[in-house]
């Protein structure tokens, strides 16, 4: 993975975390430049929150664009997960775009589309045609 991308990857994650005061149950590690190729190379999948991690407002993150490229350059499988309920993966993917980030709409997972998926999942629900309502 091209250094400064990681280093920079590590930096915003560590700006982040300690901004939002996240704490870990398990296993905790401050990332930073030193500590984030160990932790990658044992991860197969990155989970990505969007708002506040990626983009803020209307902003992307500075450095994000270049750790995602980096982290995919490595064979990283990426997510992008929000529990916003309002957009679709489709505008999902728009909002992405419009911030120079390139990403398919197979890689989001927003809240309305896992309890979709989950429902979808259930060969009893699936077979009955019952109905959900989702609140949110």
């Amino acid at each position: 993975m091209p250094s400064q991308a990681l280093a920079r990857f590590g930096e915003v994650m560590a700006q982040l975390a300690a901004a939002m005061g996240l704490h870990h149950s398990v296993a905790p590690q401050v990332l930073g430049s030193s500590t984030v190729p160990g932790v990658l190379a044992n991860l197969d999948c990155i989970l990505f929150d969007c708002d506040g991690v990626l983009w803020k407002g209307g902003d992307v993150i500075p450095g994000a664009g270049a750790a995602l490229q980096a982290l995919r350059a490595e064979g990283k499988r990426i997510l992008f997960i929000s529990n916003n309920t309002e957009k679709s993966r489709a505008e999902y993917v728009s909002k992405f775009k419009s911030m120079g980030l390139e990403v398919e709409a197979s890689e989001v997972v927003s809240a309305s589309y896992a309890a979709a998926a989950y429902f979808d999942s259930l060969p009893d629900w699936k077979a009955s045609g019952k109905k959900v309502l989702v609140l949110a």
